[in-house]
């Protein structure tokens, strides 16, 4: 509730308590990364990216659906920093990470998120690439319309991959 009132200040006092609280990984790597979503939010990313990072540290005791999402942020983090090749190395761990935990309808919404990212911080033809790989890669229709909500311009590409 605290992320849908926009509440940061509460939503981390609330994140180290339930950290605090948490006896495994699973259940920290869930406050860790709410930890840095408050963080990115109030505009604290060196402390957030600190977070994000002890999620993914975590290892096979961390929730994998949070550990995906904790390398979206990170590759978020350095789209804006303009480090596109490390950007693309934190995407990819997402997408693995996601697919491992067998949710293919949240690593499907994990990279729409990225490809949005990209798309609206000045890389359109990344955004292309990714939203053109994650089509080839998940053969889902659906997934054509969504890409052309944030990518209009990338209609001729994107309808290539539907129609092979």
């Amino acid at each position: 509730k605290y992320v849908q009132k926009k509440n940061w200040k509460r939503l981390q006092d609330e994140g180290k308590c339930f950290y605090d609280a948490a006896e495994t990984g699973r259940n920290r790597s869930i406050a860790l990364y709410y930890l840095g979503c408050a963080d990115m939010e109030r505009k604290n990313y060196s402390i957030a990216k600190k977070y994000f990072r002890k999620v993914i540290k975590l290892g096979d005791s961390a929730n994998p659906h949070y550990r995906g999402w904790a390398n979206i942020e990170l590759a978020k983090m350095e789209v804006e920093k303009n480090n596109i090749d490390v950007s693309m190395q934190y995407y990819n761990k997402a997408k693995n990470e996601l697919c491992s935990y067998s949710d293919r309808n949240e690593m499907v919404n994990a990279c729409m998120v990225y490809v949005q990212h990209l798309f609206s911080n000045g890389y359109p033809e990344k955004a292309s690439d990714c939203a053109e790989s994650l089509l080839k890669e998940t053969n889902d229709p659906d997934i054509r319309e969504r890409i052309m909500k944030i990518i209009p311009s990338a209609n001729t590409a994107v309808s290539a991959v539907c129609h092979e």
